[in-house]
């Protein structure tokens, strides 16, 4: 992968770009952007215009990120090459998800960013699924996301798509105006004062904002087990994410996903970058949200 695969040949001697530098070179509305999903094991890539899907690519389930994603950039560089649709920006789902897999998705949208001067958009890697969900179903709006953050713990969040818009047009129901309402300036801290900073508990729906910490969190066992409960007396509420996290009486409202989560990371993007909401390249790191193992251990000990 080069960086001057569509004519983006950094000169040593630039002044490092900022955000609202590469901001500036963004076409939007209806323009292209590559994204980035490696919240789990595998991953995936999509190209998109306008919010709609062009090319997708999902990485093989079971082998380490790191070894695939390379050469699947590569290859998706390659079929923008081919078809004339250079990325006008670049769109990553910046977590909660696998420490190794965030890492290394951050860093390659951060790098394509700075090699290729075009802007980043961040996306809550719960709400991205979410969208691929809705996307794939014309029955479902509200998703509860459940994923595997291993030790007992449980990442959640509830999502809700209903009223934002029909299902025709560009940006389907979710890349329209104010829509996309889990997307964020992740190079950004929430205002101290903000209602949506994340004090809030579930069961029950998170509010909207343009915060996602108030949507997607860190539980354990206990309160995950509670939140479902709660969830049962919802039946407009659909399941999402890893099926092991939830009970077998939950099974049949689970929604498995035909497309790739890169596209949800995409509708989300595009809404928030018709609304100008770009990421500094430089500060964004993933967002966790607990401790890695090996942190927990050295916390311990010191102890």
């Amino acid at each position: 992968m080069r960086s001057d695969e569509f004519g983006f040949e950094p000169d040593a001697d630039d002044v490092r770009p900022s955000r609202d530098d590469l901001a500036a070179t963004a076409t939007v509305p209806g323009g292209i952007q590559l994204a980035i999903e490696t919240t789990g094991r595998s991953g995936s890539l999509a190209v998109l215009r306008g919010g709609e899907p062009l090319h997708t690519r999902e990485m093989t389930a079971g082998r380490r990120t790191a070894a695939t994603l390379a050469p699947e950039l590569e290859a998706t560089l390659r079929w923008c090459a081919d078809h004339a649709e250079p990325p006008g920006y670049v769109s990553v789902a910046v977590g909660p998800g696998s420490f190794t897999g965030l890492r290394i998705g951050v860093t390659a949208a951060k790098t394509l960013a700075y090699a290729m001067q075009i802007p980043l958009v961040t996306v809550d890697s719960l709400a991205a699924i979410a969208a691929t969900v809705v996307s794939d179903r014309d029955d479902v709006d509200r998703v509860l996301i459940g994923l595997s953050a291993y030790r007992g713990q449980v990442f959640g969040g509830t999502f809700d798509f209903a009223g934002a818009g029909d299902r025709t047009g560009a940006g389907d129901r979710i890349g329209a105006d104010d829509h996309g309402r889990w997307t964020r300036d992740f190079s950004r801290d929430p205002r101290p004062d903000d209602p949506l900073r994340g004090d809030r508990d579930p069961p029950g729906l998170a509010p909207s904002g343009h915060f996602p910490d108030a949507v997607s969190r860190v539980l354990d066992a206990a309160a995950w087990r509670a939140w479902c409960e709660s969830a049962r007396g919802d039946p407009s509420l659909g399941f999402a994410g890893d099926r092991s996290v939830f009970d077998p009486i939950d099974h049949a409202r689970f929604h498995n996903r035909t497309s790739v989560d890169a596209v949800g990371v995409g509708k989300l993007a595009d809404a928030a970058a018709r609304r100008g909401e770009w990421s500094d390249p430089i500060a964004v790191s993933p967002r966790y949200l607990r401790p890695s193992a090996a942190e927990e251990k050295s916390t311990s000990s010191a102890g």
